[in-house]
């Protein structure tokens, strides 16, 4: 079978310190997969690879059969791949609308000013608030504005690095509703996620990272009544 990525035998790490060990992995067009596992497991690290942001030490990383091992993160990105990082890391200087262009960058801009549109119908917020600046925002609508931006460089897979990071809960729950919408709209979702009860919910698969290695992979609802998973991550 042909997946839309495909992660094998991956590790990777920082200067001497190896973070991800043999790393497998697959995401199939059309799903919602989550990477779920405590603080300093390498979740974001590996998020950080599949972007380019990283070098893989040893392994291979296959989008749409092509080979990302050694290209940058634009040729990454002009394949098909976004990042909605966390923490949000919108440009507190620029306006909306400024922020937004700039998730456009790889593109002509009689490409992406139909997208534009398609964001703040997405987010009405954002139109509201196009010309005002990124920084003045609240914490759910720099999430909203970090989703569009990645949304303008028109990608065929969204990785999204801790949706939920210090947001309401009634937050959370309209962005979990717009990233099904994402998903309905053809973008298929690699989502990295502490918040476990969440990525379970939300997903089609989910894998389990600990200590750098996938210790647990499968599909979700079945995770949700996996022993090690409720005593792990769910408090039950």
């Amino acid at each position: 079978m042909a997946y839309l990525l495909e992660v094998k035998d991956l590790c990777v790490g920082y200067y001497n310190v190896q973070v991800l060990t043999d790393i497998n992995f697959y995401l199939q067009q059309g799903e919602i997969v989550a990477l779920i596992g405590s603080n300093g497991t390498g979740k974001s690290t590996f998020l950080k690879t599949l972007i380019g942001w990283l070098t893989p030490w040893r392994g291979e990383i296959v989008f749409q059969g092509k080979k990302l091992n050694n290209l940058l993160p634009h040729e990454i990105i002009r394949l098909g791949i976004a990042i909605c990082p966390e923490g949000r890391r919108v440009f507190p200087g620029l306006t909306v609308l400024e922020n937004l262009k700039m998730g456009a960058y790889t593109r002509q801009a009689q490409e992406w000013r139909a997208d534009l549109e398609k964001v703040f119908n997405l987010f009405p917020r954002l139109a509201e608030r196009k010309n005002q600046l990124a920084g003045s925002l609240s914490g759910g609508e720099q999430q909203m504005l970090a989703l569009g931006r990645a949304l303008m460089a028109k990608p065929k897979l969204l990785l999204i690095d801790e949706l939920s990071l210090g947001l309401a809960p009634v937050i959370v729950e309209n962005l979990i509703n717009t990233v099904k919408e994402i998903r309905e709209q053809g973008v298929s979702i690699l989502l990295v996620e502490q918040n476990a009860q969440l990525a379970l919910e939300i997903s089609n698969r989910t894998y389990v990272l600990e200590g750098g290695r996938i210790v647990l992979s499968g599909l979700s609802q079945e995770l949700l009544n996996e022993e090690s998973i409720k005593k792990a991550y769910l408090g039950i």
